[in-house]
C-alpha cells in the first residue's frame, strides 16, 4: 500500500529533477549557442569558451549518470565526468606540478 506521504515525496524528488534537467539543458544551450555565433560570424573562440561549453556539458552528463539513469533503472554509460580536470586535482591534492594545457581525459572540465 503507497502512503499519501510517498506519492508527494515523489513528486517533489520528480519536480526537482525536472527542474535540474531543464537548467543543465539551458545552460548547455547557451554555451553553444555563444560558441555557434562566434564561429559563424568569424570570430575567435578561446580557452575559456570552450572551458565554460564543458562544464555545462559536463554538469548535464554528471546529472544523467548519476541521478537520472539509476531513477530509470539504466546503467550508467560509465563515470560522470570529474568536477574539475584531472591534472588540477592531481596538483592541488598530491602537490603533483602538472601542465594545465594537457587533459588527462577526454571530458575533463
Amino acid at each position: 500500500m503507497t502512503r499519501p506521504d510517498s506519492n508527494r515525496w515523489e513528486r517533489v524528488g520528480r519536480d526537482l529533477a525536472a527542474q535540474e534537467s531543464g537548467r543543465r539543458r539551458a545552460d548547455v544551450e547557451e554555451e553553444f549557442h555563444s560558441l555557434e555565433r562566434a564561429l559563424r560570424e568569424g570570430d575567435d573562440i578561446d580557452a575559456d569558451d570552450v572551458e565554460d561549453a564543458r562544464h555545462a556539458l559536463n554538469a548535464l552528463r554528471r546529472l544523467l549518470e548519476d541521478q537520472l539513469a539509476p531513477l530509470a533503472g539504466v546503467e550508467p554509460w560509465g563515470s560522470s565526468p570529474p568536477s574539475m580536470p584531472y591534472g588540477a586535482a592531481r596538483e592541488h591534492y598530491h602537490g603533483v606540478d602538472c601542465d594545465a594545457s594537457k587533459s588527462a581525459a577526454p571530458g575533463d572540465d
